[in-house]
């Protein structure tokens, strides 16, 4: 597995919200030396059929945990960050493609620290 690296905001802004229900940043980003193991494999689809299968582990814990599993596969996996970077490649790819992603969780929701936007990147 791969490190998903986390960052920090030095400043940030939030100029509005867009039609696609994110919001548009300006902001300078540090890198940090830790974030969530990731590994994504990809294969031409037996099926003739894309296909898309995420597994992970949660090693959060309180209430951060529970905002992970609510959009995990034990959740909507639709809500979750990965599905819609999916979701939006999908249309691309030139042949029915079978994508799986093993994601172990460390960096929390809403911690300020991107964990959730680095494994989509």
């Amino acid at each position: 597995m791969e490190l998903s690296f986390g960052k920090i905001n030095l400043g940030l802004s939030i100029p509005y919200k867009r039609s696609d229900g994110y919001h548009e940043i300006q902001t300078i980003f540090v890198p940090i030396s830790f974030g969530d193991r990731m590994q994504i494999r990809y294969e031409t689809a037996k099926t003739g059929k894309s296909s898309f299968h995420f597994s992970s582990k949660n090693f959060l814990r309180g209430y951060r945990a529970g905002l992970f599993e609510a959009v995990s596969e034990r959740g909507d996996i639709t809500k979750n960050i990965l599905h819609r970077a999916y979701e939006q490649l999908l249309p691309h790819f030139l042949t029915p493609t079978r994508v799986e992603i093993e994601l172990e969780k460390c960096l929390p929701p809403e911690g300020g620290i991107g964990g959730g936007s680095s494994n989509a990147g």
